[in-house]
């Protein structure tokens, strides 16, 4: 089946707590695999690349959207990298839910408008919420994930090809992991770089959200171990 991103800020907050509990129980009831940073980030783990790699590969995602979502700069990080790969023609299965009694407008008033194009998942009007029947509302949609998943979009491919150029520079000594630490990759994810299988699709990914600045520094690092492609005649 396919990897579900889901973009939370649940801290303190019992009943989105319980929802995004729900949701990961029954996710992984139907054979998804639930992303959840609280839960399969290790301990001590720098947790941004491993984001923004969830991020490019998911097959679907759900956005637990209360008041503390709203305000989180990192949920709306999350959206916009989301929904720039429907733009860019992804066949994504997005799910935003609404908590806490919010409204549509609070969700474009917190700037996050182009989810308004997708309806929501909310309590039913008139009855009380309940983290079990708003889960049961978003397992429905998950029917309609093909059983054989291909991610062929413009930013799928984009990424795809970077990785394979990437991997071409691998064989000049210290090329990729001058480029991770320019992108402020470290530790375990500089390792991860390194590792031949998917080191590089990993380390294309972490592009997708480089300052300008991280990414000038990756592609100098890059440049001169660059293999030098020369046409035939």
């Amino acid at each position: 089946m396919g990897d579900v991103f889901i973009s939370h800020s649940v801290r303190d907050d019992a009943f989105a707590t319980a929802v995004l509990a729900r949701l990961e129980t029954r996710l992984a009831e139907k054979r998804h695999t639930p992303l959840v940073d609280q839960n399969d980030i290790p301990p001590g783990a720098e947790w941004r690349p491993h984001l923004i790699d969830w991020l490019a590969r998911c097959d679907a995602a759900v956005v637990l959207l209360n008041r503390k979502a709203l305000q989180s700069t990192w949920v709306q990080r999350e959206v916009n990298i989301l929904m720039w790969r429907r733009a860019l023609g992804a066949r994504l299965l997005v799910i935003p839910v609404l908590l806490d009694g919010l409204s549509s407008s609070a969700v474009k008033d917190a700037g996050l408008e182009e989810l308004r194009a997708i309806q929501f998942a909310r309590t039913p009007r008139g009855q009380a919420p309940d983290a079990e029947s708003i889960a049961e509302l978003v397992l429905a949609e998950f029917a309609d994930l093909p059983e054989v998943l291909c991610q062929d979009d413009p930013m799928s491919t984009w990424l795809k090809r970077l990785s394979i150029y990437l991997a071409e520079v691998r064989e000049r000594p210290g090329a990729l992991a001058d480029a991770a630490r320019a992108l402020e990759i470290q530790g375990e994810h500089l390792a991860r770089v390194m590792d031949q299988h998917g080191g590089c699709l990993f380390l294309a990914h972490q592009f997708l959200v480089a300052s300008p600045e991280r990414m000038e520094k990756a592609v100098d690092a890059l440049a001169p171990r660059c293999p030098t492609r020369r046409s035939a005649g």
